[in-house]
């Protein structure tokens, strides 16, 4: 590197790089380097003395002394993200994640400096913002792009283009959400009755084999308080586990969803649903429960093996057919068959476990 002008008794030294000059800057004994976009030197030199003050008045502040784009390190955090979700180590919410920082995030921080986002950017943020989704988002949205937000800023922290004190906590004023129709006592009831002809239906054989797997799938769910979709569509049967307590036999389920790794608990009886799924399968129909538990594949699969993407659709087709879409209000029930946990209680299962059971089962 041949220097071609020295300045600030040589803290600010210029060269070139093809036809373009470059500056390395000399602050608190670190070395700094950066293009100065231009072909002329008297420009250059303008550069580099206002990128050295600058440089120098951030270091004698406390200030980091390089700072970046926020839409620069919001690309970085995308990366990492999508690099966890992409080798099974990422949470659901991940997705989420990348999702609010390129639909919001980006969009109105863009060239924005990192270090410069305050509680006024923030203000303005939530207005860009709730025009943008055309309401006020609920407490439940504001929460997880904020999350979103502070691991952007956490980047920002370890690369040193932001100090901790830097970062804005704006308060949480989202909308309390409001909970969705529910499911009674009878409804339930009516639901499970007209489930098993609804299963039999459709002119295509996929699409019955889908209804039939739907079945088993809305009551494994509703007895275990699986979560539907990533939760419950990526269940191996060599995550289930049997094991007995004060005489009686129980069912163990190792999952893997939203809030992360978890286990649930269910009565034995849940095993009759398990027996129809094993049964579809020819390599697995001769096999006892206790021996698919060896097994690597997915639980809930249609007979030719496809994994359903999304179930929803097919529910919802359901509680078309048990006139059960809309609640006695005409308000259109949830869609989120794992809520029908809550349900639990009103089928008689006879699973009347106490807390501490499930806790020291848990965290044996």
């Amino acid at each position: 590197m041949k220097i071609i002008k020295s300045l600030q008794d040589g803290d600010v030294a210029l060269y070139q790089r093809g036809k373009y000059y470059h500056c390395r800057l000399k602050v608190n004994n670190e070395y700094i380097k950066k293009s100065c976009k231009t072909k002329h030197l008297n420009e250059a030199e303008k550069f580099a003395l206002d990128k050295y003050l600058e440089i120098r008045y951030r270091a004698e502040h406390n200030l980091p002394i390089e700072s970046k784009k926020f839409q620069n390190v919001a690309h970085i955090a995308i990366r990492n993200l999508q690099n966890q979700l992409d080798s099974g180590d990422g949470k659901v919410v991940y997705s989420h994640y990348i999702g609010c920082l390129r639909r919001y995030f980006i969009p109105f921080f863009k060239n924005k400096n990192i270090d410069l986002i305050g509680y006024k950017e923030m203000k303005e943020f939530d207005e860009f913002r709730r025009k943008k989704i055309g309401r006020v988002p609920s407490a439940s949205t504001i929460k997880t792009h904020t999350s979103a937000l502070n691991y952007v800023f956490d980047i920002a922290i370890q690369h040193q283009w932001i100090l901790k004190s830097q970062i804005p906590h704006p308060k949480n004023q989202g909308r309390k959400a409001s909970r969705r129709p529910h499911f009674t006592k009878d409804e339930y009831r009516k639901l499970v009755r007209n489930m098993t002809e609804w299963s039999k239906t459709g002119h295509r054989k996929t699409t019955r084999d889908m209804r039939v797997l739907l079945r088993d799938y809305v009551l494994i769910l509703a007895h275990t308080g699986m979560r539907c979709g990533k939760e419950s569509l990526n269940l191996k049967w060599n995550q289930i586990e049997f094991f007995k307590h004060n005489g009686d036999e129980y069912l163990k389920f190792y999952v893997d969803g939203k809030t992360g790794k978890r286990e649930l608990i269910a009565h034995n009886n849940i095993r009759t649903y398990l027996e129809r799924i094993k049964d579809r399968f020819e390599d697995l129909k001769d096999l006892s429960l206790k021996e698919c538990t060896n097994s690597n594949e997915y639980v809930f699969r249609t007979p030719d093996g496809r994994i359903p993407g999304n179930l929803l659709r097919s529910f919802e087709q359901l509680l078309v057919y048990c006139d059960l879409l809309h609640d006695k209000y005409g308000d259109r029930r949830m869609r989120r068959v794992k809520n029908l946990l809550e349900l639990r209680k009103m089928e008689a299962v006879g699973i009347e476990l106490k807390n501490s059971f499930f806790i020291s089962v848990i965290y044996s």
